[in-house]
């Protein structure tokens, strides 16, 4: 008798049992009951991509958002969540409705009620939770909070948890890649396989990178396991951010949004490089003020270190959002006068040759000053 059939007799009759049952069906079915075949593999019609935020949001999905400690992300996510109760756009997208489970795990229902009512929504079909199990559990196991996921997720078409360290307990660190990695591949397996989309909130670490996903905690394992990131990216005292977006099954391009005056919510201003825009003509402004309040566009120019033609496009912008208005400059006897710019409510323009007056004239709906010189 062989070492291994020594082994084998020595083993529980109902361990042979199984063993020699399994033996058994691959001697019979060698591959089918294991693997997929080519036959197989190409007969199936794989469901396409539906999306509960066009271009944004896909069915059967594990996203996540990250963003920095008040940088308004939790905003993002109520707004989010209203929009897939409500089937209101979300910046500027189309949105299915959706059954809701929403779980605020670190702001709780007084502060969820204050922003709802902020953002004028009052949930029709949305379902709330403010605590929730460990996902972890020592041994590397999974712990009561993953299992609860797991059950509900059947019954909802997406869940929103803000934020995924709140469902971590002092015995993992958010930074250590095995234990993350293991806790979002199980949710990502859940998403795929019960067709319920998880979104995870999730903090980023300070500092800078030419990659801004790689300031995600954990970020190489959180990325291997996501199928579309989210990241706040807001500089700090701006209204504006980007919203960086990276996906795995279609293309997606970030946006420029925009927080309300009050704070309240964010709305939808461009593509991503609109903010490269914005803080361009925040400077021509910045350099306004200094002049004095009005100056030429040369001026300016001069003052910024920048072309004629660069600080002409900003105040162009500028004057259509209405945050510089356009004056009909001095007269010197010789070419065209020079249009002043001025911030809304400075000092009349002086130094003007009394005997002019201006007429504003619309000419192929662009509002142009035009001097009319009095004998």
């Amino acid at each position: 008798m062989s070492n291994s059939d020594q082994i084998f007799m020595a083993l529980p009759e109902t361990t042979k049992a199984r063993l020699l049952n399994q033996l058994t069906m691959w001697r019979n079915n060698p591959v089918d009951g294991l693997f997929e075949t080519a036959a197989q593999f190409n007969a199936h019609e794989e469901e396409p991509l539906s999306f509960l935020v066009d271009g944004l949001l896909a069915r059967k999905q594990l996203a996540m958002l990250g963003g920095r400690s008040k940088s308004g992300k939790s905003w993002l996510v109520a707004q989010l969540a209203q929009s897939l109760d409500t089937g209101r756009p979300f910046l500027g997208r189309a949105v299915q409705p959706a059954r809701v489970l929403y779980l605020p795990l670190e702001d709780k229902r007084a502060r969820l009620k204050r922003r709802a009512q902020a953002l004028g929504w009052r949930p029709q079909t949305t379902t709330f939770h403010y605590h929730i199990g460990r996902f972890n559990a020592p041994n590397n196991e999974f712990g009561p909070g993953m299992a609860l996921v797991e059950r509900v997720a059947h019954d909802f078409d997406v869940i929103l948890i803000d934020t995924l360290i709140a469902t971590l307990d002092g015995n993992i660190s958010e930074n250590d890649n095995t234990s993350m990695g293991a806790i979002v591949n199980e949710l990502a397996e859940i998403a795929h396989n019960v067709g319920c989309t998880i979104v995870l909130v999730h903090h980023i670490s300070k500092g800078l990178s030419d990659d801004v996903f790689n300031l995600l905690r954990g970020a190489s394992a959180l990325r291997g396991a996501y199928d579309v990131g989210l990241l706040l990216d807001r500089r700090q005292g701006e209204r504006e951010a980007v919203l960086h977006i990276e996906a795995r099954d279609y293309e997606a391009g970030g946006v420029t949004i925009r927080q309300h005056d009050n704070g309240n919510g964010w709305e939808y201003m461009g593509e991503a490089k609109m903010i490269t825009q914005i803080r361009a003509g925040r400077n021509v402004i910045s350099a306004l003020e200094d002049l004095g309040g009005e100056a030429t566009n040369e001026e300016i120019a001069e003052m910024m270190n920048l072309t004629r033609q660069a600080v002409s496009q900003q105040l162009r912008l500028a004057e259509r959002d209405g945050r510089i208005i356009r004056k009909p400059g001095h007269f010197t006897g010789k070419g065209r006068p020079k249009d002043l710019w001025a911030l809304p409510g400075s000092l009349p323009v002086v130094g003007l040759d009394p005997g002019a007056a201006y007429e504003s004239v619309s000419r192929g709906g662009v509002t142009q000053e035009k001097l009319d010189l009095l004998d």
